[in-house]
């Protein structure tokens, strides 16, 4: 895919004027107070989720906006009789999900989806370089590694059998 930008320079040029298109559109909206909008940010560990959503709400009002993040299953999740099995946890949260936004949406909720990609030797390259920098180094977990190929068959299969019709997706 060709990139939408010609250099850095040219990069933060589209960025401050789609962060300033971004802003004006909040307030409309707030003004209007009749509807919504959800982005959904999916993606595998090290793809740029976080760097994605800085990005987005850097030019937006806080106070208009909230950001949550789900991770895989927890241990106390996984240690309940009814959800013992982790197929089952993933199957429920995305039943559940399904629900959720065709809630939203029959009350006024856009939602739009973004599922951002990267090959597995572009993930090990990141994951390689949170240890090397030290203000990433948090974000690395060895359980990110044990568990890699079971989220990314989910994450996977979560894009492919996502009905989505409740909103637009982009990968």
């Amino acid at each position: 895919m060709k990139p939408v930008f010609e250099s850095k320079k040219h990069y933060h040029a589209l960025l401050e004027d789609h962060i300033a298109k971004l802003s004006a559109l909040q307030q409309l909206l707030y003004a209007s107070n009749h509807h919504a909008i959800l982005l959904i940010f999916q993606a595998m560990d090290a793809a740029g989720k976080d760097g994605a959503i800085k990005h987005v709400i850097s030019g937006v009002n806080p106070q208009g906006c909230q950001v949550f993040s789900f991770k895989h299953p927890s241990a106390t999740e996984l240690e309940h009789d009814f959800l013992s099995d982790e197929q089952r946890v993933w199957q429920d949260r995305y039943r559940s999900i399904v629900d959720l936004e065709r809630h939203l949406s029959g009350n006024g909720t856009h939602i739009i989806k973004f599922y951002l990609h990267l090959s597995k030797d572009e993930q090990q390259k990141r994951f390689l370089e949170r240890i090397d920098e030290p203000d990433k180094t948090w974000k690395f977990s060895v359980a990110d590694i044990n568990e890699l190929p079971e989220v990314n068959r989910q994450s996977s299969a979560g894009v492919e059998s996502d009905p989505c019709e409740t909103g637009k997706r982009y990968a």
